[in-house]
């Protein structure tokens, strides 16, 4: 996941949604701390107050192979970030 870093954006808005099972998770040193519940879609807002990664893990027991459940969160600097998405860039750290 790609997000803008703050300090020249402003706040930053994100959502979720899983399908099977509830999940949680929180994102590095911020106040996003969310449950993704199947049927709901959890919306969050948050600021980034720098750039560089932040590790996403999911904090909610939901079954085998749970601990191995977390992600990285890439905060870009908004000129970067519009360069990558203006350039038709896939915006995503998963790779393809």
């Amino acid at each position: 996941m790609h997000r803008r870093a703050s300090r020249d954006v402003g706040d930053v808005p994100g959502h979720g949604h899983r399908c099977h099972a509830i999940h949680g998770f929180i994102v590095g040193k911020t106040n996003v701390n969310t449950m993704l519940i199947p049927g709901f879609v959890a919306t969050f807002t948050t600021t980034f107050s720098r750039t560089g990664e932040q590790l996403m893990p999911c904090h909610e027991y939901c079954g085998t192979g749970h601990e191995a459940m977390w992600a990285r969160v890439q905060v870009l600097p908004t000129a970067e970030f519009l360069s990558k998405a203006r350039g038709g860039e896939r915006l995503s750290c998963v790779p393809s």
